[in-house]
């Protein structure tokens, strides 16, 4: 069976279940530690397109009457459609707006139609035609990540203007138009990773990010997210990534790139480069990244030239009128703290899972759950470096009770590691990668919830 090997700092925490019925943690919920990595928020970008033109519109119903400054009509039946056909910029990536303000002469109601896949849909509900600005959102993409999106788009709009006496009288149409705010942002930063053999490079980033090294993308090595959510129910949940096959040693270009409308989206990156010799190159997202709102493809290549890229700032140096956190709505790109996003706070200098010098790694299954019925046990793996050190790793396993309490239930020492080679992950790297293997043995764990702390002295 596969497994999974989860990297751990100097000093690690995590929980995890055992029982035949026991449900796994996410893999970046075991430790959210923020107090070194920042959230980028990209600038809020606004685009408005405005429908009043006459040549624009088809008229069924109707005629039009006077195209000075406004759209007037005379309603032929007690239904009069107008039809507009055209693009809209974001409409492919993004959610849009549409905003409109018709004046009748008699009792009059506007409904909204969107054109799609081949036919018009209603959206939203039928408001009056008094004169009073309406809006409506009528295009709204499902979640995904960017790359995806361009596949979607809507083809036109309906507005259907109806009343019981209003044949023989006119409309007019004082505002239509198109509207689109959304946060867009792209990431670069350059960081030099020494010569030698890379031991491992790992990271947990924004759920949102779509993540990038050298100009290409990373995969995703998320196992499970927490339930009951799925991917993509929140812009602010965090997943784990593998970057080893994508870092080599010299320089190296990692890039970020986000986009949503509404609340504004974090890229977010935290996580490190472990060389065999133990050194740790770390990976964060703050202000020494640059970024654009909008960039031309190969923007996340190696040789990509951003010297005329901004810089970001800190969100404490910009006016609170732009807002905070996710409702930042500024126009340069800034920096915050995870906290702003509502993530968890851990003392400084703890670390998350994949910020460190300890794999641990669960020999019977990909997932950190455990059978009441076997004994308990993880493979532990530290730098080749680390052999002439003398390392020890004390561990502790406490189990968490109904009244919020914990209790230690084991705990031990792993001070013989041996030194064991496994298969490199790229050619950027010796196809065998040593580490110093290492075994957490105990006794089968009653059904329950527990938590497993590890210190490497």
């Amino acid at each position: 069976m596969q497994t999974k090997s989860f990297l751990m700092p100097g000093l690690c925490m995590f929980g995890f279940l055992a029982g035949a019925d026991a449900v796994s943690l996410n893999e970046a919920g075991y430790a959210k530690y923020y107090d070194r990595a920042q959230a980028l928020i990209p600038g809020l970008t606004v685009v408005e397109q405005s429908l009043v033109d006459a040549a624009a519109w088809e008229i069924s119903g109707g005629r039009l009457i006077d195209e000075a400054g406004a759209m007037r009509v005379e309603a032929e039946a007690g239904s009069v459609d107008l039809i507009w056909k055209g693009s809209f910029p974001p409409a492919a990536s993004q959610a849009v707006l549409l905003e409109w303000r018709i004046a009748a002469d008699a009792p009059a109601q506007v409904m909204c139609h969107v054109f799609t896949d081949g036919r018009f849909n209603r959206v939203g509900a039928q408001m009056p035609a008094d004169g009073k600005t309406n809006s409506v959102v009528i295009y709204s993409p499902p979640w995904r990540r960017y790359g995806e999106l361009d596949k979607q788009r809507f083809d036109g709009i309906k507005l259907t203007v109806s009343g019981a006496t209003l044949a023989g009288t006119a409309f007019t149409v004082q505002l239509a138009r198109l509207k689109s705010d959304y946060s867009e942002g792209f990431f670069r930063r350059s960081l030099t990773v020494p010569a030698g053999t890379i031991w491992s490079a790992a990271a947990e980033v924004g759920d949102a990010v779509s993540l990038y090294v050298n100009g290409r993308q990373v995969d995703d090595a998320t196992i499970v997210m927490p339930r009951p959510t799925v991917k993509g129910s929140s812009y602010y949940l965090s997943r784990r990534v593998d970057m080893q096959k994508y870092i080599s040693p010299g320089r190296n270009v990692l890039g970020m790139r986000v986009r949503r409308t509404g609340n504004a989206p974090a890229a977010y990156l935290r996580g490190s480069v472990i060389m065999a010799d133990g050194r740790r190159i770390p990976l964060d997202s703050n202000t020494n990244w640059v970024w654009h709102n909008a960039a031309p493809g190969g923007w996340a290549a190696l040789d990509y030239d951003d010297s005329n890229w901004r810089k970001i700032m800190n969100q404490d140096d910009v006016s609170r009128e732009m807002g905070r956190g996710f409702g930042y709505h500024g126009a340069d790109a800034v920096a915050a703290p995870m906290t702003a996003f509502g993530f968890s706070y851990r003392p400084r200098g703890s670390m998350p899972c994949y910020d460190g010098n300890i794999k641990l790694r669960n020999p019977s299954d990909k997932k950190l759950y455990f059978s009441e019925n076997n004994p308990f046990r993880l493979e532990v793996m530290l730098p080749p470096g680390f052999r002439d050190k003398n390392p020890e790793l004390a561990w502790e396993i406490q189990r968490y009770h109904p009244d919020g309490t914990f209790a230690e239930v084991v705990k031990g020492r792993v001070s013989e590691f041996e030194l064991q080679t496994g298969t490199g992950a790229s050619r950027f790297h010796a196809e065998e990668t040593k580490s110093l293997a290492g075994e957490i043995n105990s006794a089968p764990l009653p059904r329950g919830i527990y938590v497993f702390t590890s210190r490497l002295r």
